[in-house]
């Protein structure tokens, strides 16, 4: 019994200090398919509005091929909010030489808004 109590206490103890972990879910995953001049598939994981991972497929290209990676590693962290999100795509999109014929900024960003929970 003495165990027990110990391990309410601090159970106590540790949501009176830390309160979010009462309520701590697990990021939500979203997956989405966006039709532009080409397709945009976004599979991503979500926690409190913030991109944690995401991964971009798709039947468009960019150049050089292996800059998909770069952008999506540019992604994470990121509120999802289209202002922030347009603005990390166009300065990757900018900084890296990187082309994306035929697709914007703007439709990464469409993908990604029109990713739904999965569930």
């Amino acid at each position: 019994m003495k165990v027990f109590h110990y391990v309410l206490i601090q159970t106590v103890i540790s949501f009176l200090y830390f309160p979010s972990n009462l309520f701590m879910v697990s990021p939500l995953k979203f997956k989405g398919v966006y039709k532009a001049a080409k397709l945009i598939k976004v599979s991503m994981e979500v926690d409190n509005g913030i991109i944690k991972s995401i991964r971009i497929t798709g039947d468009f290209f960019m150049y050089p091929e292996d800059a998909i990676r770069g952008l999506e590693n540019a992604l994470v962290g990121a509120k999802l909010d289209a202002v922030e999100l347009e603005g990390r795509v166009s300065k990757f999109l900018s900084e890296g030489s990187v082309e994306f014929p035929m697709m914007t900024a703007r439709d990464i960003v469409n993908a990604i808004l029109s990713a739904k929970p999965e569930g």
